[in-house]
């Protein structure tokens, strides 16, 4: 059986020249993260975890996770609902 997901609010709070910034809310299971891109991670409310290759990574408010680039795209799985920000930090020429 396939697992329930549903879509994530993703609000753009900021897109400049060093760095993205989003904030998403969510109650069931997300993707945060990109392929070939490092992330920061903040948690501002609420509990999960984060799964990648079969590890999980307990997250809860105040925790700030670093998911390298090449790490990629992530499963965020809330306990209830959740406000993560995602920050993209783009690698510098």
């Amino acid at each position: 059986m396939d697992e329930v997901t549903q879509p994530v609010l993703r609000e753009r709070l900021f897109d400049g020249p060093h760095f993205r910034l989003w904030r998403l809310h969510g109650a069931m299971p997300f993707t945060v993260g990109v392929a070939d891109e490092l992330r920061i991670l903040v948690c501002l409310e609420g509990i999960g975890s984060l799964e990648h290759n079969g590890a999980e990574f307990a997250m809860e408010q105040g925790a700030v996770v670093l998911v390298p680039a090449v790490v990629g795209a992530c499963r965020f799985r809330p306990e209830r609902p959740v406000t993560l920000l995602e920050i993209d930090a783009p690698a510098q020429p």
